[in-house]
């Protein structure tokens, strides 16, 4: 007669062999992860639930550095033999939990107007008030048809850039624990000129004396903006001449006319 012992799972049997951990890792759901996997000993597969079972832990978040010895606590899959069966022991695998990435293709970003009006040098921000969840950048990440709602300062955070003078404005969205990646949404800081005009951080310089062209003439108008650290002279894209709003243009007539051209 002879004894049959249990056999050990251990990673380091050759007769083992476990497929299906993916090299490449899972991406962040906000679940817990744990991989399919098949175990088989010489070729022969292992049945779950009567040879083993598989449970992990570690397995929601993308892993960070444990506080005090710097050693990353990874996400684990736990292989472990059921008391009964042929089989003892336990095999520990850790496998990778990815960020999500943060793009123009998973986030849409609301609650961001298209202009905003210049404040006489202070930075313009979007209205924030932390007793009403619909104020404020809303962040959503968007992925097979599902939405969640991301939180600031918790899975990202936002940075304002050239956000004080007259034009082009930045959001920078930076993912942070679970999201990685970047995504910039812009915005125009807009003058309005008469009040621009009024304050001094507008100047007007115009042909004073226009050629009599038979049909309505209008002088050049040339905008400079002075809110940034070099004079901007303003383009079309920043102000528009409105024609029905000119009077008496037609006709030869001095500025200091009853009935100036305007």
């Amino acid at each position: 007669t002879f004894k049959i012992v249990h056999r050990v799972l251990s990673q380091e049997d050759p007769d083992i062999t476990i497929e299906g951990l993916d090299p490449d890792g899972y991406e962040y759901t906000g679940e817990e992860i744990t991989p399919e996997l098949t175990i088989q000993c010489k070729g022969v597969a292992l049945v779950e639930g009567r040879d083993y079972t598989i449970t992990a832990e570690n397995n929601i978040e993308v892993p960070e550095l444990e506080v005090g010895d710097g050693v990353p606590v990874l996400p684990t899959v736990i292989i472990a033999a059921i008391d009964g069966s042929n089989y003892k022991g336990e095999i520990r695998l850790p496998f990778t939990i990815k960020p999500r990435q943060i793009n123009e293709n998973t986030i849409r970003v609301d609650n961001v107007e298209e202009e905003y009006d210049y404040d006489n040098g202070n930075p313009i921000v979007v209205p924030d008030d932390p007793d009403n969840p619909d104020d404020g950048v809303i962040v959503t990440y968007i992925k097979d048809g599902k939405e969640e709602r991301l939180i600031k300062d918790q899975d990202y955070t936002l940075e304002y850039i050239d956000n004080v003078q007259i034009g082009e404005a930045t959001i920078k969205i930076t993912g942070i624990n679970n999201y990685e990646g970047t995504l910039d949404k812009t915005f125009r800081i807009m003058a309005n000129l008469e009040d621009g005009l009024r304050d001094g951080y507008i100047t007007l310089d115009y042909e004073e004396e226009v050629g009599y062209g038979i049909i309505a003439v209008y002088p050049e108008l040339i905008f400079t903006d002075l809110t940034a650290e070099e004079p901007k002279i303003l383009g079309e894209e920043d102000f528009e001449l409105v024609p029905e709003k000119c009077q008496n243009n037609i006709h030869v007539a001095n500025k200091d006319s009853e009935n100036p051209p305007t």
